[in-house]
């Protein structure tokens, strides 16, 4: 007897496919000065030239940034603030950066495009733009057997796709941060959880080899404003609480 799969596969969704296919390149690119992205505890300070993918059902998804950039992070609690100085000798981050690789669904493009900070560019580094995109998605596709690899590991295209068929969310935010001391940062801020670290919804972490670890993980600053913050929030988009398995040989 021949068991076959009916139904549309997961990964079959036109969108999604459109995302795991598309390579970098095509997107508007911005020239920048002073520009500041505030993504809940961290700061980016941008000058240079940001560059966008193509959209995606009409949203931009992706960037990268070149040029001279610093980011600043103070974690809101004692106990987050020790865990950041264990890394950086420091309870406050300030870390200058030559580029970022970004994905998103908040409103990055739109901050970037209406700031008086930011003017249209030709672009004449976009090869680079695009060299540096790919080589950070490559860490994000493929399990390594390198320190920090479960870090990297994430299927931000389907992540993407949550939000892209829900435009009410606010959105999520990463940023690969190319640090001139610590070169391989990773930030993210998720309103449904950071992964492994859910319910907290901001980290700092490390996929480097000598610095390797999660700095920082800790709620968003308007929980912490409101007295909400905790750690039995459930940021979870469905919970399975019954399936059956029809298995057969």
């Amino acid at each position: 007897m021949d068991v076959k799969a009916t139904g549309l596969k997961p990964n079959s969704d036109p969108v999604y496919q459109t995302m795991r296919g598309q390579t970098f390149g095509g997107g508007p690119a911005f020239a920048v000065n002073g520009l500041q992205l505030k993504r809940d505890a961290a700061v980016f300070s941008l000058s240079g030239e940001v560059y966008f993918m193509p959209p995606v059902e009409g949203r931009y998804v992706g960037a990268v940034f070149i040029g001279t950039g610093e980011l600043k992070l103070t974690p809101p609690t004692e106990a987050e603030r020790r865990s950041l100085t264990i890394f950086n000798g420091q309870p406050a981050l300030s870390e200058s950066f030559s580029h970022l690789v970004m994905r998103f669904t908040d409103k990055t493009f739109e901050e970037v495009k209406a700031s008086s900070q930011a003017q249209a560019s030709a672009g004449a580094q976009a090869a680079r733009a695009r060299e540096l995109y790919e080589d950070s998605m490559s860490l994000t596709r493929k399990r390594a057997n390198t320190v920090g690899s479960s870090f990297t590991l994430y299927n931000y295209d389907m992540r993407t796709l949550v939000d892209l068929y829900a435009p009410e969310r606010p959105g999520f935010f990463t940023a690969f941060v190319a640090g001139n001391r610590f070169k391989k940062l990773l930030f993210r801020f998720d309103p449904l959880g950071v992964g492994e670290l859910a319910p907290e919804e901001v980290a700092l972490l490390s996929y480097g080899e000598s610095d390797w670890g999660v700095w920082t993980a800790f709620h968003r600053e308007e929980e912490y404003a409101r007295g909400t913050a905790s750690s039995d929030e459930d940021n979870r988009l469905y919970d399975v609480t019954h399936h059956e398995i029809d298995g057969a040989i």
